[in-house]
């Protein structure tokens, strides 16, 4: 019995010895893996913003070397003969508001700065957008559908930055449907009753896969003239309203957006 009870105690003694020095090894592990995976995400995100800063660079460059080049031509021929002055400024003066139209939009896209909410109405929001392109529908010979819910209460938002959204997202689809279609704006109600739902459809040329995947990317476009921030500024905005944005496609059966916001506290 005495031996047995030796025993015990060398067995014990030995089990948590051997507990510890697992643990100290694991820990060991643990603590590198840790550092070796903050390491690979500091790495990770230093790539991701050069990265991000060669795609801006890219679509600047591209961007502004046309206007450039055209208003050098223009001023060439004014030094060359006076009489062209009168012809050419226009042109250098529209070249010249392009690219500030340019600088807008990448200072609106990297500098969102946070303001105080306001309660706004979905529908008015709706109303605004589609009454700002009457015009350009007609010209396109493009269908208007509204259906607005009766019951859709007002959002937290900035006014301003939701309907910049929703007016970029009726932009794409208008752009979308060159010969002509039909655009759909709709509000409603989210389905778990804790949001409304704003939703842009159009019957236009759509968006393969390869490309759905990336719209959101900054500065990714396929537009000659495009800067590729319209989408993920839509996105940012919707986020930082406490949103989400969801996107539907099918290449010649059109596009849905669907921008879904929270409701006003009670």
């Amino acid at each position: 019995i005495a031996d047995i009870r030796s025993l015990t105690q060398v067995i014990w003694i030995g089990s948590v010895a051997g507990a510890a020095f697992l643990f100290l090894v694991l820990l060991g592990i643990v603590r590198r893996a840790d550092a070796l995976i903050r390491t690979q995400e500091r790495q990770l995100v230093e790539a991701e913003s050069m990265a991000a800063v060669g795609e801006m660079a890219s679509a600047v460059a591209h961007g502004i070397r046309n206007p450039l080049a055209s208003i050098r031509s223009s001023a060439e021929l004014m030094v060359e003969d006076a009489s062209f002055a009168h012809e050419f400024a226009p042109e250098v003066v529209r070249q010249v508001d392009r690219m500030e139209g340019w600088v807008k939009r990448l200072l609106s896209y990297a500098y969102q700065p946070a303001r105080a909410l306001e309660t706004v109405s979905p529908n008015l929001i709706v109303r605004t957008a589609a009454q700002a392109v009457e015009i350009d529908l007609a010209r396109q010979g493009i269908a208007l559908e509204l259906s607005l819910a009766d019951d859709v209460p007002e959002i937290p938002a900035q006014r301003d930055a939701l309907e910049h959204a929703l007016a970029n997202l009726v932009s794409n689809a208008i752009e979308a449907m060159p010969g002509g279609g039909r655009l759909a704006l709709q509000t409603r109600i989210a389905p778990d009753r804790r949001g409304i739902e704003m939703v842009v459809t159009d019957t236009g040329q759509g968006i393969p896969q390869d490309r759905l995947d990336r719209i959101f990317v900054p500065f990714h476009t396929t537009k000659a003239a495009g800067l590729g921030v319209g989408l993920p500024m839509v996105k940012r905005t919707v986020e930082r309203l406490g949103g989400r944005i969801d996107v539907s496609s099918r290449p010649g059966a059109g596009t849905t957006f669907k921008l879904t916001l929270p409701m006003v506290s009670r």
